[in-house]
């Protein structure tokens, strides 16, 4: 006799970026709010998606918002609310998918941490979303008598992450907080992926790499473009941030069933990245020198490009903005480096599209074989 089995319950929680909301700004979705609207089919088989909006979002208080926006003051009152949502509705079994763009994609990358540290003690250990003090009792679980590994059984199936970025200022507590590896993800977490912005070139907003632990799959993958143009926001960006969008779409099977019709792929042969510095409106950046993150170390010789990039031509990259030449200077090996279209991607290209990669790189738009689709990749 066919026992039947039971799917376990889904946690989605989706943290947007710094002055982000899309339920304020529809216009200007970035791909965490996309995430939310798209959740359709996703939603009968979950019991809980949250959708949180950014720092600095709320423009009820234009001064605070701009002092949230330009120090990450709060960040922890979002994990901490993070946090209270996984203790609220978490029991043995579920599984959580915690997803952020940019400050966002950190807080969400510190619950995971803060999840792991206090195990099962949930409930025991966060008492209160209104403030840091349930957040703070989170992470000091191991004083409470919790082991660090507890939390392994609490597991986090996907962290989906759009240019993590630090950049805070917050409680003192958070100091502690600074300690933790935030370049390697947890153990409890299974997949990993992190969409990272090529052309970002604002030097406050320095990336938080990924680095594989050797235990759980971790997936980072750079794309065209500065941190609004590959996590969403900017309102020139088009359609830019959906290459992002629909990689990791491609890349996450649960997702497969979102609707994705009216989700239109960038046409290769005209992106044109954003120049974050001289675009920014605020007076105090534009005194800023622009940094590529070349310039700063964190776009290597060994760093994974998407395909769309490479196939990307070279004049449509503007002056003072990283260049595929300056990449292979250091010593970038294509066939090595470039993360080819999961099939996903490939249905959605145009035919124009699929003519330009046909003929840059010889790969008939078929899609790529599930090699793309694995986890731990060199």
């Amino acid at each position: 006799m066919d026992v039947p089995t039971t799917q376990a319950d889904i946690i989605a929680i989706l943290v947007d970026g710094t002055g982000q909301d899309g339920n304020q700004q529809p216009t200007k979705a970035t791909n965490a709010d996309k995430r939310m609207q798209k959740s359709d089919s996703f939603r009968s088989r979950a019991k809980v998606i949250v959708y949180i909006p950014g720092l600095g979002s709320s423009q009820e208080n234009p001064l605070s918002d701009t002092v949230s926006q330009a120090t990450g003051y709060d960040v922890d009152a979002l994990i901490t609310q993070v946090c209270f949502i996984i203790k609220e509705n978490y029991v043995t079994g579920d599984k959580i998918y915690l997803v952020g763009f940019s400050r966002g994609a950190y807080c969400v990358k510190i619950a995971a941490w803060i999840v792991v540290r206090a195990g099962t003690m949930l409930r025991e250990t966060l008492g209160c979303a209104d403030s840091d003090i349930g957040c703070k009792k989170y992470w000091e679980a191991e004083e409470l008598g919790t082991a660090e590994n507890a939390g392994q059984n609490v597991c986090i199936e996907w962290l989906v992450l759009w240019d993590t970025v630090g950049a805070v200022f917050a409680s003192s507590w958070m100091d502690e907080l600074n300690q933790i590896p935030l370049a390697s993800s947890p153990l409890n977490v299974s997949h990993t992926l992190h969409a990272v912005a090529i052309h970002e070139n604002r030097p406050m907003f320095q990336v938080i790499l990924v680095e594989d632990n050797g235990v759980t799959g971790s997936t980072e993958v750079w794309f065209t473009g500065a941190y609004s143009d590959v996590g969403g926001g900017a309102s020139n960006s088009l359609n830019l941030q959906n290459a992002s969008l629909i990689w990791d779409i491609g890349q996450i099977p649960e997702f497969s069933g979102f609707n994705t019709e009216d989700l239109l792929y960038p046409e290769l042969d005209t992106v044109t990245p954003s120049n974050a510095l001289e675009d920014t409106g605020s007076v105090l950046l534009k005194l800023v020198s622009a940094k590529t993150r070349v310039a700063s170390g964190q776009l290597k010789s060994t760093s994974r490009l998407h395909e769309s990039e490479v196939i990307c031509p070279q004049v449509n990259t503007p002056d003072g903005l990283v260049t595929k030449d300056q990449l292979r200077a250091l010593g970038w090996n294509e066939d090595l480096f470039t993360v080819r279209f999961n099939d996903f991607e490939a249905s959605k290209l145009s035919k124009s599209s699929a003519s330009l990669r046909r003929s840059t790189t010889g790969i008939p738009n078929t899609g790529r074989p599930v090699e793309t689709q694995q986890h731990n990749q060199p």
